[in-house]
């Protein structure tokens, strides 16, 4: 990678020009330490940069509740992309929206911001694996559980919780590892199965994109769903609900 971007700086001196663009595409190469086979390669990828930074921009000046940048995926297609979304070619449960009750014994807040609050673990990064199902589950299963747990308790705590597990152990509820799921199969997975701590179910299929075999694990226990499948609900979509 090095002596590729060497002659690539090389190649921008000796035609006395290197814009902008050319400069940001090197560091971003530099700092997601990327590695391309081939000057095609490298032609296309700064390609799908700048058609993003285009887009970045664009964003940028017309929002003013949000700030975009790039990360290490700016250089993908958007194949590759969607190559490792995880809810691919798989059929949706039918779950019924509920409607809850606004608490009538407690004042509700205009606005709460969970992640000052201490609610949110910070984000994870489901890397080669198409796993994001087993993250959506696993991030609000923690939030759920560190502010039930914090009304009971003086603690303030979150504990980050193993996504491994819901990848490697969820199968035969209908997720397929790496290969896609929905959250729903891994909640009703949790019914009857205990989801443990991430130190004790650490996350590997990132590395390779393997799903891994069902591992047994008897401490670091966290958070259990249940008893049935009415101890979870898809939220119906209006504020009032939500």
């Amino acid at each position: 990678m090095q002596n590729f971007v060497a002659l690539a700086l090389m190649g921008a001196a000796s035609a006395m020009v290197m814009t902008e663009q050319d400069f940001d595409f090197i560091q971003y190469i530099a700092k997601h330490n990327k590695n391309y086979k081939s000057v095609e390669e490298y032609i296309m990828r700064k390609a799908n940069f700048d058609a993003l930074t285009v887009e970045i921009n664009h964003l940028n000046s017309i929002q003013s509740s949000s700030v975009h940048g790039h990360n290490k995926f700016s250089d993908w297609t958007k194949a590759e992309y969607e190559s490792i979304l995880g809810l691919k070619n798989m059929p949706e449960p039918t779950v019924d929206p509920k409607s809850f009750a606004p608490l009538t014994n407690a004042p509700i807040a205009n606005d709460i911001n969970w992640v000052t609050a201490g609610k949110v673990v910070p984000v994870k990064d489901q890397a080669q694996c198409g796993s994001c199902w087993a993250f959506a589950t696993t991030a609000s299963t923690e939030s759920s559980w560190a502010i039930d747990y914090n009304l009971s308790t003086t603690n303030n705590t979150i504990i980050s919780i193993s996504e491994q597990q819901l990848v490697s152990c969820s199968s035969s509820f209908g997720n397929q590892g790496c290969n896609g799921g929905w959250y729903y199969y891994a909640w009703d997975y949790m019914i009857g199965t205990a989801q443990v701590s991430d130190s004790a179910y650490p996350y590997t299929s990132g590395n390779l994109g393997i799903t891994g075999k069902c591992k047994a694990v008897t401490g670091g226990v966290v958070s259990t769903i249940g008893p049935s499948p009415a101890d979870y609900v898809e939220v119906a979509a209006n504020p009032t609900a939500m």
